[in-house]
């Protein structure tokens, strides 16, 4: 299985989606929390493996 990840630049962003548990739009991909973890420095990371499937 890929695994397929993209580091936000806007952090603010992703933890704003993570902390109001609401959706947003990054690079044009809908994103919920779900889509998002940090890693062990700190960033913001979007899971993408859903969008490879065509």
């Amino acid at each position: 299985m890929i695994d397929n990840k993209l580091i936000v630049q806007d952090t603010g962003l992703a933890e704003k989606i993570v902390a109001s548990g609401e959706s947003d739009e990054i690079d044009g991909k809908y994103i919920t929390s779900d889509n998002i973890e940090r890693n062990g420095d700190g960033w913001i990371i979007v899971l993408w493996n859903w969008w490879i499937m065509n």
